[in-house]
């Protein structure tokens, strides 16, 4: 019941190109020197890749387990259905806005939900059957995948974490600017990505193609052989946050950060990768 919670408030959280997880918080993850990115509608793909992760694991504990339905509490319950509703209107269109439309209209039954739970919940449960869960999990994992493959520079083979997500069109209507079309702006290669896409890639074949490629590009330090936590933050403006004043080395931007490395070298080494890691 909580682990459903969970997801299907994250999935109504999706940005509206269906790619990152919206920093709704006002606050970045762990990256906290990117504490201007939330200003800026900022996403992040990390967050979607662990909320693929959740979906898998929640599919995973229900097929092994045979049990054919569960009690949920009434606004989760209400909440799953009908986002599961809105997840196969956007598979299954092939209009070029889908996954705006998906945003807006996602948002809604999220806001819908967090004023009906704003004092706590009703205390009812109702009963859903697993195979009707499975449905909506299958469906998740269709969106989400779209959105992650979106994420990846087909051209350098790793991926994208963070994007700004601009206004570019917007109606007023009453006392507030309702957004209606939106540009994004990805921001330069951060190491952290690779490291949330290596825990999904059980190929080993896959999981090579993405250390080489990660190896290749401007996170590795090719003189000191040790990895960076971002490339170069310059093309960004200021707005990103702390990180984007601070001289390439120092701290949280162009630097090696062994937190963020030894994650990587740990994802390297949980892929199979021995040769690499040693290495």
């Amino acid at each position: 019941n909580k682990l459903l919670c969970l997801l299907v408030n994250k999935l109504a959280s999706l940005d509206p190109f269906g790619c990152g997880i919206e920093m709704e918080a006002d606050k970045p993850n762990w990256f906290d020197a990117l504490n201007g990115l939330p200003g800026l509608l900022g996403s992040s793909l990390n967050e979607t890749f662990e909320l693929k992760r959740l979906a898998l694991l929640i599919k995973e504990f229900i097929e092994k387990s045979g049990i054919e339905k569960l009690s949920v509490t009434e606004e989760i319950h209400n909440f799953s259905i009908n986002l599961d509703k809105l997840i196969q209107d956007c598979l299954n269109s092939d209009s070029d806005n889908k996954d705006y439309r998906y945003w807006d209209r996602s948002y809604s039954l999220k806001e819908d939900y967090r004023q009906k739970t704003r004092l706590g919940v009703s205390g009812k449960e109702l009963e859903m059957e697993t195979s009707r869960l499975l449905n909506l999990l299958n469906n998740a994992l269709e969106k989400l995948e779209s959105g992650i493959d979106k994420a990846l520079d087909k051209q350098k083979n790793i991926y994208y974490a963070y994007f700004i997500n601009e206004v570019a069109e917007y109606t007023l209507e009453a006392s507030f600017a309702k957004p209606t079309e939106f540009h994004q702006i990805k921001l330069p290669f951060f190491l952290e990505s690779q490291v949330h896409a290596l825990k999904l890639i059980s190929n080993i074949n896959k999981a090579k193609m993405l250390y080489a490629a990660t190896k290749k590009s401007n996170l590795f330090d090719k003189k000191l052989k040790m990895y960076k936590s971002t490339s170069s933050l310059k093309s960004m403006p200021f707005e990103i946050g702390r990180c984007r004043i601070f001289t390439p080395g120092w701290l949280e931007h162009e630097s090696v950060w062994l937190h963020m490395e030894y994650k990587y070298l740990l994802e390297i080494l949980k892929s199979g990768l021995y040769e690499e890691f040693y290495e």
